[in-house]
């Protein structure tokens, strides 16, 4: 037996819903919408700005401050040059796995893994410490299809490779 989808679908224009049956349906509504936002011990209480990458408008106001960037992907690494371009006065990019690997500018230091936060004070996985005055979580997003009913909603820890999908685009073996 093939399973097969039905999606219904609601035409707002001519208010008409109707329904229709797939063998396949792709979802490409995209997922950067919910973010991923990890605590730390010390964040409730620190006293300076802490914004996810999603929320990140202008480079200027980070202008002569210490910033710390939780994460090693492509967003650190562009929030950061654009944080470093526009006068911050440190960049500690902390990461979870292993470092970006990139020969930095002088002000730009990649730690180990935050651990917590005292006041103003990051404390790292390696013992270190760096004193900020913003941290930017660049941690990626929750994967969030709220249109989905359960039975078809992703069952994994935010990881989306399935089979027959590259990298989670659609490809065919040829």
């Amino acid at each position: 037996e093939t399973k097969k989808f039905t999606v219904t679908a609601h035409d707002r224009t001519n208010d008409v819903t109707y329904s229709e049956e797939f063998d396949n349906v792709v979802v490409a509504s995209g997922h950067f919408s919910v973010p991923n936002v990890p605590y730390f011990e010390g964040f409730s209480t620190f006293n300076g700005r802490i914004l996810h990458s999603h929320d990140f408008r202008d480079a200027m106001e980070f202008k002569g401050k210490d910033i710390l960037i939780i994460g090693r992907s492509y967003s650190a690494e562009d929030i950061g040059s654009q944080c470093y371009k526009y006068g911050a006065k440190s960049i500690t990019s902390s990461y979870r796995s292993k470092p970006m690997g990139f020969k930095w500018p002088e002000n730009w230091k990649e730690v180990p893994l935050l651990q917590k936060v005292v006041g103003k004070t990051a404390h790292f996985k390696d013992g270190t410490t760096k004193d900020v005055d913003a941290i930017i979580l660049c941690t990626g997003y929750l994967h969030s299809f709220p249109f989905l009913t359960d039975d078809l909603k992703l069952k994994t820890a935010n990881r989306m490779w399935p089979l027959d999908l590259y990298e989670g685009v659609v490809w065919e073996k040829n």
